[in-house]
């Protein structure tokens, strides 16, 4: 007599998947996805040949009056410029970067759902992105540098105040002050959005998948699925 998988396998299964893998996990996704949608863009731009300024920018966008808006758009426009500057490595970092965000979202997609094989794949995928953030950092040096020099002049346009000033004020109760007109801001702000945003969500996630009781997890989903399959083949 064959033996029938339990009914509960599947929800067994699930209630093994940790708080702290899915948390990771959609971190990971989101960086995924918003690397897919930029890498697209870049791209599309590239390829197309038209590089947007800031005015088109500004009219795409409705009209913007915020000094922060502006200065947002200012920036965007710095980098598209850049960009087209140094198409030779703009463009295929923007390929690479579009191809690999795109295989991180569906690996971390798969990884939640707890297919089979999604485990190794997903830490494939986050350790491969991770790298490519490094290299990606170091090869675009030259398109930083550009970008960065424009925008600094744009934040000591937009934001000057009344002493000579460049500053965004902070809305807090007491209230802060950045030097946003400083090449130092934004050169330490790409770096922490590397290691934070980048390289620590990679981090975080392949620290998640690679503890014991996410491999629990993976080991109950995939035995669910193969006994789901058997009871289809008896079946049948």
């Amino acid at each position: 007599m064959q033996s029938t998988p339990s009914p509960r396998a599947g929800t067994d299964a699930r209630s093994l998947r940790p708080w702290f893998l899915v948390v990771a996990l959609v971190l990971a996704w989101f960086v995924g996805a918003h690397g897919a949608t930029s890498g697209c863009t870049t791209v599309a731009i590239l390829h197309d040949g038209v590089i947007p300024d800031r005015t088109s920018l500004e009219a795409a966008m409705g009209g913007v009056s915020e000094p922060a808006e502006v200065l947002a758009i200012a920036r965007e426009a710095a980098l598209l410029r850049a960009m087209g500057e140094w198409r030779q490595t703009a463009f295929p970092l923007g390929v690479a970067r579009l191809l690999l965000c795109t295989a991180l979202v569906m690996a971390c997609a798969t990884a939640i759902a707890g297919r089979p094989g999604a485990r190794s794949f997903a830490m494939q995928a986050v350790l491969v992105y991770a790298v490519f953030a490094g290299v990606e950092f170091a090869l675009s040096r030259p398109i930083r540098d550009a970008w960065v020099l424009e925008v600094t002049a744009a934040a000591a346009e937009i934001l000057q105040d009344g002493d000579g000033k460049a500053f965004f004020s902070a809305s807090s109760p007491g209230g802060f002050e950045i030097p946003i007109a400083s090449a130092g801001f934004w050169y330490w702000r790409e770096r922490l959005r590397l290691g934070l945003f980048d390289i620590g969500t990679m981090a975080l996630a392949f620290a998640a998948l690679a503890t014991a009781r996410s491999k629990a997890f993976f080991d109950a989903a995939a035995e669910s699925a193969a006994n789901a399959r058997k009871e289809e083949d008896d079946e049948s």
